[in-house]
């Protein structure tokens, strides 16, 4: 409980360290993308603090691409 109210205060703090600036530059793009990638890391640590299990992009990667390599090696063996 202690890491999640961790996490957030931290989120918020810089909130309030980048935003103003980039709402000052009229930086829209770069603050949408900001809250985007925020709001994801924010999201997995959140879900990490609560010991949820985090699929791993690797996996999806050697799923993809697995059958693919053993096609390939059939063909040249």
């Amino acid at each position: 409980m202690w890491s999640i109210i961790g996490i957030i205060t931290l989120t918020l703090i810089i909130v309030g360290i980048e935003v103003p600036s980039l709402l000052k530059t009229k930086k829209l793009k770069d603050l949408l993308a900001f809250f985007v990638i925020l709001g994801l890391a924010l999201s997995i640590g959140c879900a990490q603090a609560m010991n949820m299990k985090i699929p791993n992009p690797l996996d999806w990667i050697a799923f993809v691409f697995k059958p693919a390599g053993e096609m390939i090696s059939a063909i040249l063996k």
